[in-house]
């Protein structure tokens, strides 16, 4: 799966440099026999720490996470991060999310729903449907993907603060910018065919959207010869 991943993102041009952070030797015995770059970091509780402790050694203007566990991710997509005009300066995040309409995603408390404003703010993260449709079903949900970018500003913020109210509750990190009024920018990269391995019935159908996206690949060369 990690390397599914670290494939997909090397073909986006933007990255200056693309690294395997992880606190477990396996992960990086895996890495290395793939060819892949990997660092062995200090346990953290969350990813963005684990971020933290790498910008102290890799200089960059935007430190972007990409979750070893959407293997579906495609380039393209992920490239989508960096839709922005000019980088803000200090304490920010921008996350990318896709819109869906399945009934299954919406109500799987592991895919996280997204409310944003008409500037393109995160106002709220929930494992629940939000917004409820009271007033009208004309409505599309939306889904944090896992990418996310930091400035350096941010990462820093993040390591030396402490989870607020929010974040508590939810059990999502993401929410720290909402407890400390930190501006999470959203770009919504529309409907994406991803999913975030959390079980072992995600894996399976992981691995089946994988072969049928091969299987396509191998008709259209065949058509081009």
């Amino acid at each position: 799966m990690i390397w599914w991943v670290y494939q997909n993102v090397l073909k986006v041009k933007h990255f200056a440099d693309v690294i395997i952070a992880t606190d477990d030797h396996r992960i990086v015995d895996v890495c290395n026999s793939l060819g892949m770059k990997a660092v062995m970091t200090d346990r953290h509780p969350t990813a963005i720490h684990r971020i933290y402790e790498l910008s102290q050694k890799y200089e960059a203007d935007l430190y972007v996470q990409i979750n070893g566990d959407e293997p579906l991710l495609d380039p393209q997509t992920i490239g989508r991060i960096f839709d922005i005009e000019k980088l803000p300066e200090g304490e920010y995040g921008i996350n990318l999310i896709a819109t869906t309409n399945n009934a299954v995603e919406i109500n799987d408390v592991s895919n996280i729903k997204v409310v944003f404003s008409e500037s393109g703010k995160c106002l709220y993260m929930s494992r629940t449907p939000i917004p409820t449709p009271f007033q009208t079903l004309e409505y599309s949900y939306h889904k944090h993907l896992g990418v996310i970018a930091y400035s350096r500003e941010m990462l820093a913020f993040y390591a030396k603060s402490s989870p607020g109210r929010l974040e508590s509750i939810e059990g999502i990190d993401l929410l720290r910018f909402m407890d400390y009024d930190k501006p999470l920018y959203i770009i919504n990269a529309g409907e994406v065919e991803t999913l975030s391995v959390d079980t072992a019935k995600d894996l399976e159908a992981v691995r089946k959207k994988i072969a049928e996206r091969q299987c396509r690949e191998a008709v259209n060369a065949s058509d081009n010869v």
